[in-house]
């Protein structure tokens, strides 16, 4: 197991590698190591990983082969814990496992570190972002320096770390209480975006109605962002179709890991995954988090993993609200 922090550069690596070659406890394992792989399970493959994965490499393609027509971002929007920073760091995180696996383009990247990520919450502004940047690229900057100094710096130790893409997360972040200019935030946002040779993916919260999206530059960055995905937006299961829930069930049958073996694994019916997606608030990243709570239920409690596990963990999820909410089982 490794200690991965998105904000630490040093440990994207490190991780990507883990992933790849990590190996699942099996039954006569101690339990504590049941609990330890399915509370760090992942990433899993769902619907908006495939949506955001496509649209970071179909950003990528035009930045890299038409950069006169201006550099494309991605936006990745929707509802509180509907996996958004979950999709977009697993991009990362597999563009980054690739990285690893292949030659370095410039003859100078000797460690690559092809992404870079940003939690807006903890900066106070589009400077404190660059410099945050920066950092995570080794670029060595004076921190007196102002927002231009700090992206020659980025531009400067791009081609040395093979950077790919950075991730402001969170990018609702920026209009609150330490700022209220909506146009300069803009303003240095999209200095940032031209500035940088690498594509911006900005992840929030209801960003088609941010104020940094509107204005003369607000609106520019907006218009950038050809590839806006829209996470969370699953049509609930209704029992006829397939559905993103039911596709997300089955990764997690294929990545939870029992003392008893998949006996244990009974999520898959109907009435379990109906209770995930409606008990979750239809929210992906909200459901993956009460899945493998109660797998760590089902594993320590030696019992199943099935509706009635759901329900015994449901407060785990959201204590403070008694959410989420239990659909009632058919009469």
């Amino acid at each position: 197991m490794t200690a991965f922090h998105p904000q630490d550069p040093d440990t994207w690596a490190e991780h990507a590698l883990h992933l790849r070659s990590r190996v699942a406890p099996t039954p006569g394992d101690p339990v504590d190591s049941f609990v330890d792989w399915n509370l760090n399970i992942g990433p899993l493959t769902t619907d908006d990983t495939h949506k955001v994965a496509h649209a970071v490499a179909q950003a990528q393609h035009r930045n890299l082969r038409a950069p006169l027509t201006g550099r494309n971002i991605v936006v990745v929007d929707g509802p509180p814990l509907a996996g958004k920073t979950y999709a977009t760091i697993a991009t990362a995180l597999e563009q980054t496992r690739q990285a690893l696996d292949r030659p370095p383009q410039d003859p100078t990247c000797h460690r690559p570190r092809p992404w870079a990520y940003i939690e807006v919450l903890n900066h106070t502004g589009a400077k404190s972002i660059a410099q945050a940047l920066a950092h995570s690229v080794g670029a060595l900057v004076d921190r007196s320096a102002g927002i231009h100094q700090h992206v020659a710096a980025i531009r400067y130790m791009a081609p040395k770390v093979g950077l790919r893409g950075y991730i402001i997360d969170d990018s609702h972040g920026l209009l609150g209480a330490r700022s209220r200019d909506t146009s300069s935030l803009a303003t240095a946002l999209k200095g940032l975006i031209t500035g940088i040779p690498a594509t911006a993916v900005v992840t929030g919260t209801n960003l088609r109605q941010d104020g940094i999206f509107q204005g003369t530059a607000g609106e520019q960055v907006r218009l950038s962002a050809r590839n806006w995905v829209m996470c969370g937006d699953w049509p609930p299961p209704d029992g006829r179709t397939t559905t993103g829930w039911e596709r997300l069930v089955r990764q997690l049958e294929q990545q939870l890991v029992f003392p008893g073996g998949q006996r244990q694994f009974h999520l898959a019916t109907r009435q379990s995954i109906k209770t995930l997606a409606e008990g979750s608030l239809g929210r992906p990243g909200l459901a993956i988090r009460w899945a493998t709570e109660a797998a760590v239920h089902a594993v320590t409690n030696d019992t199943v993993l099935d509706r009635m596990a759901l329900e015994a963990t449901a407060r785990l999820v959201d204590p403070a609200a008694g959410l989420p909410t239990i659909p009632a089982a058919p009469a």
